[in-house]
């Protein structure tokens, strides 16, 4: 099987501000919330999974109190993750990191 390409090629990002302007002119709803909300937490649910060797369910993952790294306040703080004295950072062990 062969992937046909659109004809014209549409540019998704240009489409999307396509979506998004038009709305605005025709005083038209756009939430493209939900859907952004979901993909990023499927490419966390990819990490836990990725890391911990586990497979992850969406609620047990929603519902996860396991932190990637140290909980911050403001942006003028430490960074929640700090490289070791040689400048690389820890990388998780598969197996041996929790990630529920």
């Amino acid at each position: 099987m062969h992937y046909e390409k659109e004809n014209p090629i549409v540019d998704p990002y240009q489409q999307e501000h396509n979506d998004l302007f038009k709305a605005i002119t025709h005083n038209e709803p756009y939430m493209e919330a939900e859907r952004g909300a979901k993909s990023t937490m499927t490419a966390i649910m990819g990490r836990m999974a990725g890391w911990s060797g586990q497979l992850v369910k969406w609620d047990e993952a929603i519902e996860s109190q396991v932190l990637f790294g140290r909980e911050f306040k403001d942006l003028n703080g430490e960074p929640p993750i700090l490289p070791s004295a040689d400048g690389t950072y820890q990388l998780p062990t598969i197996g041996k990191y929790k990630a529920i």
